[in-house]
């Protein structure tokens, strides 16, 4: 909801509480009565709309949330593996693209996020069988693929948080 849109429906509580504080004064005249049941009608609806939007973008942005939280707590470790392995492999491009933490993950958008961990899924990938004998075991790799397709499926695409 806009201002304006807040700025309406605050006139229209305040009308309800106004009318409902002193109804027995209001009453006396025959069209009043009719008019703010209308009117609360009304404004129980615009309320329903508020709540079905509101949770609608609440929710999933929550699950949002927790699910990048987890993963970048996971991506992190990540990392930290690759580059233990390309500093002991003396690949130095490797150790570049490894060499992420918390705060970096955490202060990129949504959409670097996104390309920041499907790019990781794809170097562990082309990895493969290399990173066997490290910490970073098929399990691991697999988990973090998992995390990361939940992630993607929670994120969804800009825009569409309502739907």
């Amino acid at each position: 909801m806009n201002l304006h849109e807040s700025n309406k429906t605050a006139m229209i509580d305040e009308t309800i509480f106004l009318y409902n504080s002193e109804k027995e004064k209001f009453n006396k005249f025959k069209r009043i009565p009719v008019t703010m049941e209308r009117i609360i009608t009304a404004r129980g609806e615009i309320g329903k709309c508020e709540k079905t939007l509101t949770e609608g973008t609440e929710g999933k942005t929550g699950a949002k949330t927790v699910t990048k939280d987890d993963l970048i707590d996971l991506a992190v470790i990540v990392y930290g593996d690759v580059f233990e392995y390309a500093s002991g492999a003396g690949d130095v491009e490797l150790i570049n693209f490894s060499d992420q933490n918390e705060s970096k993950l955490y202060g990129l958008s949504d959409s670097a996020f996104k390309s920041n961990m499907s790019s990781l899924d794809e170097k562990l990938d082309s990895l493969g069988t290399k990173l066997d004998d490290t910490d970073l075991t098929a399990d691991v790799r697999a988990n973090f693929k998992t995390s990361l397709l939940s992630f993607l499926d929670k994120a969804g695409t800009a825009g569409n948080a309502r739907g």
